[in-house]
């Protein structure tokens, strides 16, 4: 998930959740940058406004059943990359998954990396859905990454929705 970076086009992420979310039943995991937040902790510096997109954040995930698979590391996932007083940092990135997927992966487990190249955290989820012990990816699975620009093509929300 790409949340728009745009406070005015916040609203359209929480359409987007809610038009892609499968039925209640079926196992589902949504990821990824927001652009959002659901708790005042969760920004440092910079000036701190609950807003009504913030209240409309928590409102969709509440109505899609999901909760947030907590985290470990660095609670941050994003900054501004400023020092001192000008350094902003957020935890924009989260892990979200209704009550099947939990259950169907209950010793999955969040990690925030550190940041490397980028103004962004990387998220790795964990997770042994045969309730063994967790176990990595193998050198042969990739990383999905998402890229920004596919926003920009319309096709983008069709392909997600019938992915």
């Amino acid at each position: 998930m790409y949340g728009w970076p745009e406070r005015c086009n916040h609203h359209r992420t929480f359409q987007l959740i809610r038009r892609v979310a499968p039925l209640q039943d079926t196992p589902w995991l949504c990821m990824g940058d927001f652009n959002e937040i659901l708790w005042s902790w969760e920004k440092r510096g910079g000036i701190y406004q609950r807003t009504r997109s913030m209240e409309e954040f928590w409102d969709t995930i509440s109505q899609m059943g999901l909760q947030d698979l907590g985290f470990s590391g660095n609670k941050f996932t994003w900054s501004n990359g400023r020092a001192g007083e000008a350094n902003i940092m957020v935890r924009h990135d989260r892990a979200l998954a209704n009550p099947s997927w939990r259950v169907l992966c209950e010793n999955s487990r969040v990690l925030h990396l550190p940041r490397t190249n980028s103004d962004h955290s990387p998220i790795l989820i964990l997770w042994d859905h045969h309730g063994g012990q967790i176990r990595g990816r193998s050198n042969r699975n990739r990383l999905f990454q998402f890229e920004k620009i596919w926003m920009e093509n319309e096709m983008c929300v069709s392909v997600v929705e019938t992915g």
